[in-house]
Parts: structure tokens; C-alpha cells; sequence
């Protein structure tokens, strides 16, 4: 009888243990745990590129303009093709167009006699011609293509270059490298913690990222300076993006 009663007893005084989490070592319960916080910020060098380029080409008519500016366009698409780009990075914009009235003055500069020996005035008169232009948009490619990209532009009839800009493609990516350097902050601080309080850290039993702040993944660059007869002005080094992750992290203590 005295064998069962000291059965029992060790039973509760076990049971007793676990709940208070004080024997055993680790029981994953935050009661006996050391809880800690960290950050991590990592630069990320951006691996596409956008850039936009203008054409345009004149015409003594409206549509003689037009025809010669989607032959522009279609030039340096193709040209851009031909650099490796494919159908998904090159978008070409609508051909707009332009009327140039240059005034004339009126006046009689000028005249002839017909066929018939009638005396026909020429008069300085308004004159009208077309410009056409567009602009076409090659958006996703490899930053490191930029160079080629430029050359194979320009000299396809190119007039200029905007808008240029370079993204980090894989956002998601970005983001977990900062956590994983977070992660691995928060350990170290848990060590350096434990270690002054004479503990030993143990598994993690309870983690919470922080507040995950949208982050700028394009950066802008000036096209304007983008010289096809410059070497220097091509070799472009994007500014790196900035990405920011927190944690808090509790690990059992023993």
C-alpha cells in the first residue's frame, strides 16, 4: 500500500514539474524563456532595367509623315530584337503627329508664263509640313544589357532617351535575405544574454516577424546623359535598393 501511495505521488509531484516548466529542461513554455528583438538591413543592387527611346521622322504630308515614322519605329524594335530582346520587353508606342506651319509672306517673289503665254505670279505662300513621332518602351531586361541596348538604338535612328529606370525583380527574395540576417541577429543576441545570465538557449518556441514596410524596388537614373559614342556614360551602376526586416524571437532557456 505504501509502494502505490509513493507511486502516486511521484506522478503529481512530475505532473507539478512540467506545468511550472521548471524541471526536465525545455518545455517551449515563455515562462522559461528568453525573448529578444532584432533588425536587419541589407542593400540589394537591382537587376532590370526600363528605359524609354524617341524616334520621329517629317513628311511634306500627314501621311507621308505617319508612313515614315512607323518605319522608325519598326526599324528599332527590330533592332532591339536583334540585341536579344524579346517581343515582352519591347513595346511600341502610337505614332503621333505634328503640323509645322512655317507663314509666308504674300508677297509676289516670283512668276512664270504658261503654256497658253499667260503671266502667272508666285506667292510667297504658308508652308505646311507633318512630323511624326513615338516613343517605344523596353521595359525588363537585364541591366547589364543597357550599353548594347542604347547602341543598338541609336543606331537604328534613335533620338533620345528618357526615363530610365532599374528594379530589383524578385522583391521576395530581397526581403527574405534581410530576414534571414534578423534571424540570425536575434540568436546572437539571445547567446550574448544567456551567457551573462548563466542560461544555456535552447529551440526557438515562439517567433514574430515585424511589420514588413513596403519597400521602394525601382530606382530612377538620368537617361538624358546615355551617349551611343560614350562608352562611360553607358557603363551605368544602379544605386543599390535599401531593405529593412525585424524579428522577435523567444528561445527556451535551461
Amino acid at each position: 500500500m505504501k509502494r502505490i501511495a509513493g507511486i502516486v505521488a511521484c506522478a503529481v509531484a512530475l505532473a507539478a514539474c512540467f506545468v511550472a516548466a521548471g524541471c526536465a529542461g525545455e518545455t517551449g513554455s515563455l515562462d522559461n524563456a528568453i525573448t529578444v528583438s532584432a533588425s536587419a538591413t541589407v542593400q540589394v543592387v537591382p537587376d532590370k532595367a526600363t528605359l524609354g527611346i524617341k524616334t520621329s521622322a517629317e513628311g511634306k504630308t500627314a501621311d507621308e509623315a505617319r508612313a515614315a515614322g512607323e518605319a522608325a519605329v519598326r526599324g528599332i524594335a527590330d533592332a532591339l530584337k536583334g540585341a536579344g530582346l524579346t517581343e515582352d520587353n519591347v513595346e511600341a508606342g502610337a505614332v503621333e503627329l505634328k503640323e509645322h506651319v512655317t507663314p509666308g509672306t504674300g508677297e509676289i517673289v516670283d512668276g512664270y508664263e504658261d503654256e497658253e503665254g499667260n503671266w502667272i505670279d508666285v506667292v510667297d505662300e504658308d508652308v505646311v509640313t507633318y512630323t511624326a513621332a513615338a516613343r517605344i518602351n523596353v521595359s525588363g531586361f537585364d541591366s547589364g544589357k543597357l550599353a548594347e541596348v542604347v547602341r543598338a538604338a541609336a543606331q537604328a535612328g534613335a533620338k533620345g532617351f528618357v526615363d530610365l529606370e532599374f528594379t530589383v525583380s524578385d522583391r521576395n527574395a530581397a526581403y527574405q535575405q534581410a530576414l534571414n540576417q534578423a534571424v540570425e541577429a536575434a540568436h546572437a543576441k539571445a547567446e550574448a544574454l544567456a551567457k551573462a545570465g548563466g542560461v544555456y538557449v535552447g529551440r526557438v518556441v515562439n517567433l514574430v516577424e515585424g511589420d514588413h514596410g513596403a519597400f521602394e524596388t525601382t530606382v530612377k537614373d538620368d537617361a538624358s546623359k546615355l551617349d551611343p559614342k560614350v562608352d562611360s556614360t553607358l557603363n551605368v551602376a544602379p544605386s543599390k535598393v535599401t531593405v529593412d526586416a525585424s524579428v522577435t524571437v523567444s528561445y527556451a532557456i535551461s
